[in-house]
């Protein structure tokens, strides 16, 4: 299980795409519901960051105050939108696994580990 120090290591960094542009400050974290695994961030996008779009971080490096996503600038602001609701339902997730196809690696296919839907870090999954 992932422990809050663990969540709090990519809110509030840089984030950073695959060829080493900024995109945005991360601001949520969200989590396989039964794993309690990180799978996705929000990165403040948009004109002056107001848009929050969703990550995936399958692959991502913490290195000081950054942390890089294997995928790029462009697809982060490209994705699906998303409500920052505290929670991914199964649509939003497979929109979003659709969206970042031949990214994530071959184990990520559908929804969290398992097929579960994800939910943000200090927010209860549904039971």
């Amino acid at each position: 299980m992932t422990s809050p120090q663990d969540v709090r290591q990519f809110i509030g960094r840089t984030a950073v795409d695959s060829e080493g542009s900024k995109v945005g400050k991360i601001g949520q974290v969200y989590l396989d519901e039964q794993a309690g695994v990180p799978l996705w961030v929000t990165v403040a996008t948009g004109m002056f960051g107001t848009r929050q779009s969703f990550a995936p971080l399958y692959d991502a490096q913490v290195s000081g105050d950054e942390v890089t996503l294997a995928v790029s600038k462009e697809q982060i602001k490209d994705a699906p939108n998303v409500d920052d609701d505290g929670r991914i339902d199964a649509g939003e997730q497979e929109a979003l696994y659709r969206h970042y196809a031949g990214h994530l690696g071959e184990q990520q296919t559908g929804y969290g580990p398992g097929g579960r839907p994800t939910h943000r870090a200090g927010t209860p999954p549904d039971l």
